[in-house]
C-alpha cells in the first residue's frame, strides 16, 4: 500500500513539472527579437495561442503580424503570415533566446534582444477604450510601439514616448499628440486625452 501510494506521488510530481514546464515554455516568445534579415519582432504579452507581432522593417516601416501557436506545440513552435509568405519559428532545444524562422524555404534565425512580460509593469497590458479601439501597451523604459486594434479588426502601429522626467506614469503618442496617463492609485484605468482635449478612458483587459 505505501509503495502504491509513494508510486502515485512521484507519478503526480511529473504531471506538475510538465505542466509548470509546459506554462514557463508558453512565456518564452514574448520580447523584442533580432532577426539575421535585420528586421526586429517585438511581441508583447497575449493570453490564448495567438498573438500580434510588431514588424520594424530596415527601411524603419513598422506593420503589425498576427502570430499563433502551432496546435499541440505551444511553447515551441508557432506561425504567422508576412506578405505572401507562410514563415514557421521553432525554438532551438538547446538555446531558448534563439528561434529558426523557415519562410517558404527561405530560413533566417531570431535573436533575442530582451524579454518583456507586460503584467509584470503596472501600466502595460491590453487595454479597452471608451471609443471601442484596443491598445497594447509593453514594458519599456525608452520609445516603444502601441498596438491598436480599431472597432472594424483593422490595426495599427504608433510609436510612443515616455514625457520627460514621467517613465513609468505619462507618455505620448501620435501626431497630433495623444496623451496617456497612468494613475497608480487607479492602475485598471488609464487617462487618454487627445489633442483637441477630448478625453477618454482605457480599461485593462488583461
Amino acid at each position: 500500500m505505501r509503495i502504491r501510494s509513494l508510486f502515485l506521488a512521484v507519478a503526480a510530481c511529473f504531471m506538475l513539472s510538465g505542466f509548470l514546464s509546459q506554462n514557463a515554455n508558453a512565456q518564452t516568445i514574448y520580447g523584442l527579437w533580432r532577426s539575421t534579415t535585420g528586421n526586429v519582432f517585438e511581441i508583447p504579452y497575449a493570453p490564448g495561442n495567438s498573438f500580434d507581432m510588431v514588424v520594424t522593417y530596415t527601411n524603419g516601416q513598422r506593420a503589425v503580424v498576427r502570430g499563433a501557436w502551432i496546435r499541440g506545440m505551444r511553447g515551441s513552435q508557432f506561425f504567422y503570415v508576412a506578405g505572401q509568405s507562410r514563415c514557421t519559428g521553432t525554438f532551438s532545444a538547446m538555446r531558448s533566446n534563439v528561434v529558426r524562422v523557415d519562410c517558404n524555404g527561405r530560413v533566417s534565425w531570431w535573436q533575442r534582444s530582451r524579454s518583456r512580460k507586460s503584467r509584470s509593469v503596472a501600466y502595460a497590458g491590453t487595454w479597452q477604450s471608451t471609443s471601442g479601439s484596443r491598445f497594447t501597451v509593453p514594458a519599456s523604459r525608452g520609445p516603444f510601439n502601441i498596438i491598436a486594434t480599431f472597432r472594424n479588426g483593422q490595426k495599427a502601429v504608433y510609436r510612443a514616448y515616455w514625457v520627460p522626467g514621467m517613465v513609468g506614469i505619462q507618455f505620448r503618442y501620435g501626431n497630433p499628440a495623444v496623451t496617456v496617463t497612468y494613475n497608480p492609485s487607479n492602475p485598471g484605468v488609464l487617462r487618454v486625452v487627445d489633442a483637441r482635449g477630448g478625453v477618454f478612458w482605457w480599461r485593462r483587459l488583461y
